[in-house]
């Protein structure tokens, strides 16, 4: 169960996440904060604004596909100061600890693997069950707004 926040709808201009973060802190000091990532936005986190404060701030879930191993940026290995030893995470349940002084960590954690294919997908819509996180955004929208796979007819546009 998660409360929806609306600190970046309601804020005007560019909304950075060390902005987010840190207004959440504020307003929720005893919370203990997870910043949930993909592991291509973990590897480019040193080019967002203030990134060594994210750290400071929340612990990192960084999710991966299985087999892939996950390496530390030598930028990101620098700033938070990780041994040889934390560089490489290669176990779905491993955690880095960071520096005892900031207090947070980084985790990996695999998403398993979706069977997907055009057959299931048909299927489901046929039988009015989501696919949304099955296919790209547009997809989904173009076979929602064509009524593409259901028994009926689509409508016509006159």
């Amino acid at each position: 169960n998660f409360p929806l926040e609306l600190l970046e709808i309601n804020r005007s201009g560019i909304s950075y996440t060390i902005d987010t973060i840190s207004q959440l802190k504020i307003q929720h000091p005893d919370w203990e904060l997870y910043l949930i990532l993909g592991a291509d936005a973990f590897l480019m986190i040193d080019t967002w604004k203030n990134y060594a404060e994210i750290f400071k701030c929340c612990h990192l879930l960084v999710s991966t596909r299985p087999g892939i191993n996950l390496e530390v940026p030598d930028k990101l290995c620098q700033t938070l100061a990780l041994n040889k030893d934390q560089r490489e995470i290669n176990s779905p349940s491993q955690w880095i600890t960071l520096n005892p002084a900031i207090g947070k960590s980084i985790r990996l954690f695999q998403i398993p693997p979706q069977d997907i294919s055009s057959k299931i997908i048909r299927g489901k819509v046929q039988t009015g069950k989501e696919i949304k996180n099955l296919l790209p955004p547009a997809v989904d929208h173009y076979i929602m707004k064509n009524r593409l796979y259901r028994t009926e007819s689509p409508p016509i546009e006159i």
